[in-house]
C-alpha cells in the first residue's frame, strides 16, 4: 500500500523561482560579467547549484566560489519566498489521509528548513531532508535516499544500484515522489519511486512525458494520491 509521499520544495510547494533566478542573474553579473535578465535562468530552478553553474560555463575550480556567492545573496531574501496557492490545504489533506510526508529537496538543509518554517508548513512533515553542506554534488538521489531512510527507518538502495541508470531498479509500491522537474523524476527513479509532476509552477512539457502522472492543481494531486492509496499504482 502507498503510505508515504516525498515532496520537492522549489517549484512544487514554494514559488521560489523568481528569487532563485534573480540571485543567479546577480551572481553571474557580479562574478562573470554576464548581464542577462533573470527569466533567462528559469531552467536552473530545481537542479543542484553545482550542475547549474557548470552548465552556465563556470570552470570547475570556480564553482565553489559561485555557490558561496549565490548562497550569501540568497540568504538575505529567501524569507520572502511565497507558497503556491492551496499548498497548506493540500498538505493538510494528505496528512489527514494517513500518509507519511517527507521533504526531499536539493536546497541546502538549513535553508530548506527555514523556508518551510516561514511558510508555516513544518507541522505537516515527518521528515525534512535537504542537501548537506559539502554533499550538494550528490544531487537529488542522495536527498531521496536520506528522506527514505528517515521516513521508513531502513536502507533502501544498495551501493550497486546507486550506480545504475535506474531502469533496472524494481518499482516500489509504498512511496511516491511529488515534484516539478526531471531532477525529481530521475532522483526518485534510482530508488524505484514513481514521480507525479505538478505543473502549477513553470511548465516543462518535454519533462512531463517522463513522469508517472502529471497534475495541474492541488485538488488533482489530492485526488490522485487518494486513488493510489486505495487502489495502488495503475500504470
Amino acid at each position: 500500500m502507498v503510505d508515504a509521499v516525498l515532496f520537492d520544495l522549489d517549484g512544487t510547494l514554494a514559488d521560489s523561482g523568481p528569487l532563485i533566478t534573480q540571485t543567479i542573474s546577480a551572481t553571474m553579473r557580479e562574478l562573470a560579467g554576464l548581464v542577462q535578465p533573470a527569466h533567462v535562468y528559469k531552467r536552473y530552478v530545481g537542479p543542484p547549484l553545482n550542475s547549474s553553474f557548470a552548465h552556465l560555463g563556470v570552470a570547475e575550480a570556480d564553482i565553489h566560489t559561485y555557490i558561496e556567492h549565490y548562497r550569501a545573496a540568497y540568504s538575505k531574501i529567501h524569507h520572502e519566498t511565497p507558497a503556491f496557492e492551496g499548498v497548506d490545504d493540500l498538505l493538510e489533506r494528505v496528512r489527514d489521509q494517513g500518509f507519511g510526508i517527507a521533504l526531499a529537496t536539493s536546497k541546502i538543509q538549513d535553508v530548506a528548513e527555514e523556508v518551510v518554517h516561514n511558510l508555516g508548513l513544518t507541522k505537516y512533515f515527518d521528515v525534512l531532508c535537504g542537501s548537506q553542506p559539502g554533499e550538494v554534488h550528490l544531487g537529488k538521489p542522495a536527498v531521496v535516499e536520506a528522506a527514505l531512510n528517515q521516513l521508513k527507518g531502513a536502507e533502501y538502495l544498495t551501493e550497486g544500484a546507486r550506480e545504475d541508470t535506474g531502469m533496472n531498479v524494481p518499482l516500489r509500491d509504498d512511496v511516491v515522489m511529488v515534484g516539478d522537474r526531471i531532477y525529481d523524476i530521475e532522483g526518485a527513479r534510482l530508488h524505484g519511486i514513481r514521480t507525479i509532476l505538478v505543473t502549477w509552477g513553470d511548465s516543462w512539457p518535454e519533462e512531463e512525458d517522463l513522469a508517472w502522472k502529471t497534475v495541474a492543481t492541488p485538488d488533482e494531486l489530492v485526488d490522485l494520491l487518494t486513488e493510489v492509496r486505495k487502489n495502488g499504482f495503475v500504470d
